[in-house]
């Protein structure tokens, strides 16, 4: 089975406007399947998974973020 991961605040770690109000805490999963491949989509603040929401400022920041990454894209790690 193959599994892929969509990262999306996290992966590209841009800063952007927010529109409207946002809640800490709240991640959605979105599975898709497809025959024998599955599509895991996780949406999360970025504050809950690296504790911030902005692009890294410094070096610690920016290791804290590509750990993060590291982290959600070994699916087999992370779902096994």
């Amino acid at each position: 089975m193959v599994i892929g991961l969509s990262l999306s605040t996290v992966a590209t770690a841009e800063e952007y406007r927010q529109h409207s109000a946002h809640v800490h805490g709240h991640v959605e999963f979105n599975i898709a399947q497809d025959g024998s491949d599955l599509l895991l989509e996780i949406t999360a603040p970025g504050a809950d998974v690296v504790g911030f929401e902005h692009a890294p400022e410094n070096a610690e920041q920016e290791k804290t973020l590509q750990h993060a990454v590291a982290t959600l894209e070994d699916s087999n790690t992370l779902f096994a």
